[in-house]
C-alpha cells in the first residue's frame, strides 16, 4: 500500500522509514495503521478518504486515533519532521545570511540595503518600542453639552 508522491510527503516518507530502522513505535503498528498515520500527518485528506484507501471504515480511524500507539507514532511522525525541518533551516541560515550581507553592503539600492539594515537590527533585538508610555498628574475638567439651552 505504498504511496508515492513528490514534494514533502516524499520528505516524510523518508522520516517515516528512518523510524521503521530505528524500530519503537512504528514496528508495532499494521501497515494500514501506518499508512493512515501518515496521511493524517500530512493532512491533506479527510478521515472519510483516508479510510477508503486503507480500506477500513472512518469510525476505526477514529477509533485508531483514540490509542495511545497510534498517538504515539503520530508524535513521532510530529518529531522527526521539526528534526528535519530544523536541520534544513540550519543548513539555509549561512547562505541567508551571506546574502543579507551582500545586499546590505554592495547594493546599490538604497531601499534594499535599508530593508535588509531594518531586518538585521530586528532580529539582533533592536527593534523600536512601539509602546508610548506616559506618565505625571493632569487635572481636566469636563465639560457636557446635552443640547438643552435650558
Amino acid at each position: 500500500m505504498a504511496i508515492k508522491r513528490i514534494g514533502k510527503v516524499r520528505f516524510l516518507l523518508a522520516g517515516i522509514t528512518e523510524c521503521y530502522r530505528k524500530g519503537g513505535i512504528f514496528l508495532q503498528l499494521s501497515k494500514k495503521h501506518k499508512t493512515a498515520a501518515q496521511l493524517l500527518f500530512e493532512g491533506e485528506y479527510t478521515v472519510e478518504k483516508i479510510a477508503k484507501i486503507v480500506n477500513v471504515s472512518p469510525k476505526t480511524i477514529y477509533n485508531w486515533q483514540k490509542d495511545s500507539d497510534f498517538q504515539a507514532a503520530l508524535k513521532k511522525l510530529e518529531d522527526e519532521f521539526d528534526r528535519k525541518t530544523r536541520c534544513r533551516i540550519r543548513a539555509l541560515v549561512r547562505g541567508a545570511l551571506e546574502r543579507q550581507e551582500k545586499i546590505l553592503i554592495k547594493s546599490r539600492n538604497d531601499n534594499a540595503a535599508a530593508i535588509v539594515a531594518k531586518d538585521v537590527l530586528d532580529r539582533a533585538g533592536f527593534m523600536p518600542d512601539n509602546n508610548v508610555n506616559v506618565s505625571g498628574d493632569m487635572d481636566f475638567n469636563v465639560k457636557v453639552d446635552y443640547g438643552d439651552n435650558d
